[in-house]
């Protein structure tokens, strides 16, 4: 239930042809070759996401901004993942409305400051329904965001160290585009078809 069936997402890679091999065919030895830096986000996701979305076979498909940030309250910082997504979308993958044991799932459905958190996290900061949290991207950059809910989905992987806020928050965060989408994830009425 807390997973989709089928994820596409774009893999960090290493280049597989180093440049001195192209150049000098008799030795060379470069060790600890560096990934790609390369932009995380799914090219023409937004059309993909539209043409999965009237497949017949796909009972469900959300496209998501999923990174990496801090979450800072004080002295206290841990890492997690901050996902970035379209609330209606989501729940009709995960029923995560059902899974808030607190406050309101609907709040992450306005472009603001508001977010969802996993109920394990929320105790492992101390922080309750309407408290303050600084999160910092990876970047650096640091927002403010209201814990408008707290959610329990029995997954610790999900609830100790994840977050939801709205897609356009998340975009805003990483300070991307609105075409910016870092995963598609979709259930199908038949699993066995992934």
């Amino acid at each position: 239930e807390n997973s989709p069936h089928v994820r596409f997402f774009k893999d960090i890679s290493v280049s597989p042809v180093n440049i001195l091999d192209k150049t000098n065919k008799d030795l060379n030895m470069v060790a600890h070759v560096k990934p790609k830096e390369s932009l995380l986000n799914l090219k023409d996701a937004s059309k993909a996401i539209k043409e999965m979305s009237v497949n017949p076979d796909v009972k469900a498909v959300s496209g998501v901004v999923t990174f990496q940030a801090f979450y800072q309250l004080g002295n206290n910082n841990i890492s997690g993942m901050i996902i970035g997504i379209d609330p209606d979308a989501e729940d009709r993958l995960f029923q995560l409305k059902s899974k808030v044991v607190e406050g309101s799932y609907e709040q992450i459905s306005v472009p603001a400051d508001n977010m969802v958190i996993g109920w394990s996290l929320a105790k492992r900061m101390n922080v309750k329904l309407g408290d303050n949290l600084v999160i910092i991207t990876t970047d650096g950059n640091s927002f403010r965001m209201k814990v408008s809910g707290i959610l329990k989905t029995g997954l610790m992987s999900i609830d100790d160290q994840q977050s939801y806020v709205n897609i356009a928050t998340a975009q805003k965060m990483m300070r991307a585009s609105a075409s910016y989408i870092t995963e598609i994830k979709l259930k199908l009425f038949d699993k066995r078809l992934a």
